[in-house]
């Protein structure tokens, strides 16, 4: 029994229009159904699932690809003619774009005379790639016929070619079966048509067609007509006004990977010739040369070397290639190609490579040349730091030890020091040397506490002179961040991320899209914070980072905790915190995250156990920015357990670090910790309250305002402020709304329905002296014409004040409003 097969997914309308067009068949009509589209768009599949709607309607079904069909003409000539069962037939014909002369003769009479019996006449090809002939008969069928035509276009991506993309994508390429479909187009070429399409695809996309003759090695006319012959079928499209492309890059690779060995080795030398004459740059000669250059040939070395240089930035994985190539065509290993490697292969992320080429670069320094060795061991320690090895700082001080304070040679070495100790928290402002990077002071400074303005240089600069200074890049995206400068921060961040995916610095990535979730979620965009932070979490596995990887789990955990509540998101932080292996300020942002969770949870004695891990270690706290924070969910957690005098020492510690870094959500927190301590008073606590909101809303943290302005509205309630409470709540269900954190809003929502129902109900104390009279007599079972008759006024002003008389006592009818005023009904 064979398994059902679902029809084509994104195809809806097409299957719908199939269904007609079988429909009508099997009630007399004679069909036309046309369906065209590029290589791999489902042609065959929905001429397959045709024949399996005919079948199932009775109708007598001949499928056969047009290169087949030419050995059945006459039986299917014969069946058409002849068969009359008054269900009709139905004639697939797959593939004609490469129809033989009888088939096509078959198809333009059949389409000129069409057969008493009832007929579906599909047909599949490729438009790019059909012959006049064909499409002019499709185009002009006789009145007889029915037409649908189908275009297949590429909406929803075309299956086959994304699989080639995948498979393309992985170290593997592609696979035999792809290989051999797509290779299969190329066999009916002319001998001349099959050189110049290796020689194109020797070339690479886009390529230029005037190479095209000198690298098939073909008189220029020859090679032409045959390029000609390959645009016919749409094996060659233009790129742009003068260069032209594979139709799709599997094409290309199944070509290059069926061309024999010796033959591209030739065509990868006269292209690098050809390219060399035509005033080509290293980086276009580099892919021929790499190919075709014999060991010891010094101009080979020397573009694979200038072409690596002009790539380090925009294609690492490119420049590594060409040194590889040339350290492999070089007699001997040069200090300067290593380095060059080393620094390629690291922006790649591949961080071992880069640490072993470094180990062959150092032991060709001499001892006499010390200052050879400063940007191998430079580069080094900052490929350790990324590994947070515990022993690069040890390394660099080490190497250090050998050179004067005064020699400047050894400034680099310095610089990564200071960088490496500002990562740990430990801050000496005498190794902030004038090599120093901007962005580093500025993070030193951050972490200290003591934001400094620094000139964002980054924005006056093209991505492609950004690409070389991504490190610095996410130092001062991280500053930013802590300064409270989110906006800024999210510019660079995401600036940064772009130009790093795209150059393929994938070492860098981490860094830059955990500061984008950190400022993403701190103004309000959680969906975009949580999507950052498994970004950041999937390329911190990939470089085998787990310090980094865990911090992105407790990103997407904070995320998540304002979505769903914290219950859902405290394991991820748990198991986070286990993946640190000594305290830092990751540790500590993790910690924090966790404390603020499980005083959510009702648990302030755990939430407090972790604060004090935090605050009173004996030892600086790496975050300092974020020390009022941590003060202020202590400050919160002693008030709920009762212990004030402890709050207030909380409270008090809370201030001091917010007046020390003077940042207006340090600030907030103060106040908040501050509203911990006056719990017995609630107005004093709805004022602290107040501001800590206003001090949120200025610094634009958005989830931490609703958080205040909710805790306002329940301060509010306590002093039987109910509208001020209802307006801070609703501020706060806004603000929660608009950020997608759908537990505040909840919560929010449960606030607003608690002061609803403490209200005071409506009585007569709340109506005027008139409203009292005309609410009696309507009680009473006055008409309004009645009482206003009664009352010497008119119908209208009855009504105007009955509507607010209804509104008053929240009711609808005459009956409710007797009952509220609970005054028996006039019999």
């Amino acid at each position: 029994m064979r398994a059902h097969t679902p029809p084509p997914a994104g195809r809806d309308h097409e299957m719908s229009a199939l269904r007609s067009a079988v429909t009508a068949c099997a009630a007399g009509a004679s069909i036309v159904v046309d369906i065209s589209g590029d290589p791999g768009l489902g042609k065959s599949r929905l001429l397959a699932e045709l024949a399996k709607l005919a079948q199932a309607k009775g109708l007598a079904v001949v499928t056969d690809p047009s290169s087949a069909f030419e050995n059945r003409l006459g039986s299917v000539a014969e069946l058409v003619a002849e068969a009359n069962r008054g269900a009709g037939v139905l004639l697939c014909l797959d593939d004609l774009h490469s129809a033989g002369d009888a088939t096509l003769t078959l198809l333009h009479e059949l389409l000129r005379r069409p057969p008493g019996t009832p007929l579906i006449l599909a047909c599949g090809h490729r438009p790019r790639q059909s012959p006049a002939r064909l499409l002019a008969s499709l185009l002009h069928p006789a009145p007889h016929y029915r037409v649908v035509r189908l275009p297949l276009e590429d909406e929803e991506g075309n299956p086959f070619h994304l699989r080639l993309l995948g498979e393309l994508a992985t170290s593997a390429g592609l696979s035999e079966f792809a290989r051999a479909a797509l290779i299969r187009e190329t066999a009916m070429l002319s001998g001349d048509e099959l050189t110049v399409l290796r020689a194109a695809s020797m070339l690479g996309d886009p390529f230029d067609p005037l190479l095209l003759a000198a690298v098939a090695d073909l008189p220029d006319q020859r090679a032409l007509d045959a390029l000609d012959g390959l645009a016919a079928a749409d094996l060659v499209r233009a790129a742009d006004s003068r260069l032209l492309r594979s139709r799709h890059p599997g094409l290309r690779e199944a070509v290059v990977r069926d061309t024999p060995p010796g033959w591209a080795l030739a065509a990868h030398r006269r292209a690098d010739l050809a390219l060399r004459d035509s005033g080509a740059d290293a980086v276009a000669r580099a892919p021929h040369v790499a190919r075709s250059a014999r060991v010891g040939d010094a101009e080979a070395v020397a573009v694979l070397v200038a072409a690596a240089r002009r790539s380090r930035h925009l294609s690492p994985g490119d420049a590594a290639t060409w040194l590889r190539a040339a350290l492999r065509l070089s007699a001997a290993p040069s200090f300067d190609m290593l380095l060059g490697l080393a620094e390629a292969v690291a922006m790649t992320g591949d961080l071992a490579a880069c640490l072993d080429s470094l180990r062959q670069a150092l032991d060709l320094v001499p001892p006499d040349r010390p200052e050879l060795r400063v940007p191998a061991v430079a580069l080094g320690a900052a490929a350790r730091r990324v590994l947070a090895a515990e022993s690069c700082s040890l390394d660099l001080e080490r190497e250090l030890a050998g050179w004067s304070r005064s020699d400047s040679r050894a400034d680099p070495l310095r610089a990564q020091l200071a960088i490496m100790l500002t990562a740990q928290g430990k801050y000496d402002d005498s190794l902030l040397c004038d090599e120093v990077p901007t962005a580093c002071r500025a993070l030193a400074a951050a972490y200290r506490g003591r934001p400094e303005s620094f000139p964002a240089h980054f924005d006056s600069v093209t991505d492609d002179e950004l690409a070389g200074g991504l490190d610095e890049v996410a130092q001062f995206s991280w500053a930013e961040a802590l300064s409270e400068r989110h906006h800024d921060a999210l510019r660079h961040a995401g600036r940064g991320v772009a130009v790093a995916r795209r150059t393929g610095q994938a070492h860098l990535l981490p860094y830059l899209l955990l500061c984008q979730s950190y400022s993403q979620q701190a103004t309000g965009d959680l969906a975009g914070g949580a999507a950052s932070a498994a970004a950041a979490q999937q390329a911190a596995q990939r470089l085998a980072l787990p310090k980094l990887a865990a911090f992105a789990s407790t990103l997407q955990a904070a995320a998540a905790a304002l979505r769903g509540g914290p219950t859902a998101a405290v394991g991820a932080v748990e198991q986070a915190l286990r993946a640190f292996d000594r305290r830092g300020r990751l540790w500590e942002a993790s910690a924090g995250t966790l404390a603020v969770l499980r005083l959510e949870q009702g648990r302030p004695d755990d939430c407090l156990e972790l604060i004090r891990l935090i605050t009173d270690s004996g030892r600086p706290v790496a975050v300092f920015p974020l020390q009022a924070t941590w003060c202020c969910t202590a400050a919160q957690a002693e008030a709920a357990l009762g212990n004030l005098a402890a709050a207030r020492d909380w409270a008090a510690r809370a201030v001091e670090s917010a007046d020390a870094v003077a940042l207006p959500g340090q600030r907030a927190y103060a106040e908040l910790a501050l509203a911990a301590v006056h719990t017995d008073e609630p107005d004093a606590s709805a004022e602290h309250h107040l501001r800590a909101a206003d001090l949120f809303a200025a610094a634009r943290l958005v989830p931490a305002e609703a958080r205040a302005r909710l805790s306002l509205g329940h301060r509010l309630a306590d002093t039987h402020r109910l509208s001020d409470a209802a307006l801070a709540i609703g501020q706060a269900k806004r603000l929660a709304d608009a950020s997608g954190a759908a537990h505040l809003a909840h919560l929010a929502v449960n606030a607003q329905r608690r002061i609803g129902g403490n209200r005071p109900r409506p009585g007569p104390s709340t109506l005027s002296d008139q409203e009292h009279r005309i609410a009696h007599l309507v009680a009473r079972g006055r008409t309004n014409r009645a009482v206003a008759a009664e009352l010497f006024i008119s119908v209208k002003t009855v009504e105007g004040h009955l509507t607010r008389i209804f509104r008053k006592f929240r009711v609808t009818s005459r009956s409710a409003l007797t009952a509220a005023l609970r005054i028996p009904e006039a019999p």
